[in-house]
């Protein structure tokens, strides 16, 4: 089954993964208001899954180049049946293990909504795709906050959705950068959940 996401994309249904949230519209909207991209400037989205995040900014910049990669190849094969469903065809998606591969390369910009539940802290699920997805050690998440600025160039950025019951533990990671950190206020009467980091080097 196909659906819309954010009125903006077409996905397509994965059984036994739910449909994203409202992580990705978030963390692109706010991409989309603070970064200023050239002609040909290229986008790294680590832990793509379905493509969702690279899909809305492959979308709103036809000019430039998103590349989505995943530890799932199941999603690295949805996530290109997504972009031909959506006629997008600059943007790209590779497998990888983002925590255990050496990168030499690195982006104009890189975008991410990487895991933000504690695995030490209990979190544990019945399904596997939600588990690796949405869980991680504090160790795993500190190495993908340094592999996202390891792979930015310098006078890029890099933008990272998280959990704000982490911000404490993963604030060192950052601190050294210029940076700017948005709560995500979903309610007048709720303390955030979430928040950005954006990253300048």
């Amino acid at each position: 089954m196909i659906y819309t996401y954010n009125h903006t994309i077409k996905l397509k249904d994965i059984t036994g993964v739910s449909r994203p949230s409202e992580d990705p519209k978030w963390l692109t909207d706010y991409f989309k208001q603070h970064v200023t991209l050239r002609t040909n400037d290229i986008i790294v989205d680590l832990g793509c899954g379905n493509g969702v995040i690279a899909l809305l900014l492959a979308k709103t910049f036809p000019k430039c180049h998103i590349h989505g990669i995943d530890i799932d190849p199941s999603l690295i094969q949805t996530a290109k049946e997504n972009a031909k469903e959506n006629n997008l065809t600059n943007c790209s998606f590779q497998c990888i293990n983002i925590l255990k591969h050496s990168f030499t390369e690195q982006y104009d910009h890189v975008i991410t909504n990487p895991p933000y539940h504690r695995q030490e802290k209990g979190f544990k699920t019945i399904s596997s795709h939600k588990n690796i997805a949405h869980g991680a050690t504090l160790d795993e998440m500190i190495k993908w906050i340094e592999t996202s600025i390891q792979l930015t160039s310098e006078n890029g950025t890099t933008t990272i959705l998280q959990h704000t019951h982490n911000i404490e533990s993963l604030k060192h990671t950052f601190d050294e950068f210029k940076h700017k950190i948005h709560y995500i206020e979903t309610s007048p009467n709720k303390k955030p959940k979430r928040f950005i980091v954006h990253i300048k080097k």
